[in-house]
C-alpha cells in the first residue's frame, strides 16, 4: 500500500470574469467526498490543497485529477479540466525558478500536462516579445512578465505554441500553496 502523499488539484479556467462559478465550500466538499484529508482552498481561482491515505491510486495525478473532475461534472454540472500535483512537484517548480529577482506576482509558473516536445518548447523561449521571457523545463513553463499578464505577448501563445494543456499560477500563489502542503 502506497503511503500517504500531498497534492495540489489546479482547476483551469473556474471564476474567471464571473463564468464557470464554483464555490469553494462546495469544492472542499466534494474533494472530501472522495475520501481526501486535510482539505483547503485557496483563493477563488480553484486551488485545492489535499492528502490522500495512500492506496491504489493515491499517486496517480491524472487518477487523482479524473476523480474530481468527475465529482464536479456530477455534482455541480461543470465540465472543468484539472491539474494535479504533488507537494514534490511544487518543491522542484519553486527550486527551478530560472527568473529570481522578478516580481512574484508578474512570474507565471504553468503547469502543463504533459511535456511538450524539445522543439515546441524552444520555439516558445524563442518568441521575441522583450521585455518577457519564457523557459520551459519538463511539465512546467516560467513566464517572466514585467509588464503582467493582460498586456503579456507570450501567455496568450502558451498552450497553442507549446501544443499541451496548461494552467498557470503567479509566483506568490506556487509558494502559498506549498507552504499550505507543509502545514
Amino acid at each position: 500500500m502506497s503511503q500517504p502523499g500531498t497534492y495540489v488539484a489546479l482547476l483551469r479556467g473556474v471564476n474567471v470574469g464571473g463564468a464557470r462559478r464554483v464555490a469553494m465550500a462546495d469544492l472542499r466538499d466534494l474533494v472530501e467526498s472522495l475520501g481526501h484529508k486535510r482539505v483547503r482552498t485557496y483563493i477563488q481561482s480553484g486551488n485545492v490543497v489535499f492528502t490522500t491515505d495512500g492506496g491504489s491510486a493515491a499517486h496517480d495525478e491524472a487518477a487523482l485529477a479524473l476523480g474530481i473532475r468527475g465529482r464536479i461534472a456530477e455534482r455541480l454540472d461543470l465540465d472543468v479540466d484539472i491539474m494535479v500535483r504533488s507537494q514534490r512537484d511544487l518543491e522542484a517548480a519553486l527550486a527551478g525558478v530560472p527568473f529570481p529577482e522578478t516580481d512574484p506576482k508578474r512570474l507565471l509558473i504553468a503547469f502543463l500536462a504533459e511535456a511538450p516536445t524539445k522543439d515546441a518548447a524552444q520555439a516558445f523561449e524563442s518568441i521575441g516579445a522583450p521585455p518577457e521571457s519564457a523557459v520551459v523545463v519538463d511539465r512546467v513553463a516560467y513566464l517572466n512578465l514585467p509588464n503582467g499578464v493582460g498586456r503579456s505577448i507570450l501567455a496568450p501563445q502558451l498552450e497553442r505554441r507549446l501544443k499541451v494543456r496548461a494552467t498557470a499560477r503567479n509566483l506568490a500563489t506556487v509558494r502559498t500553496l506549498l507552504e499550505m502542503c507543509k502545514g
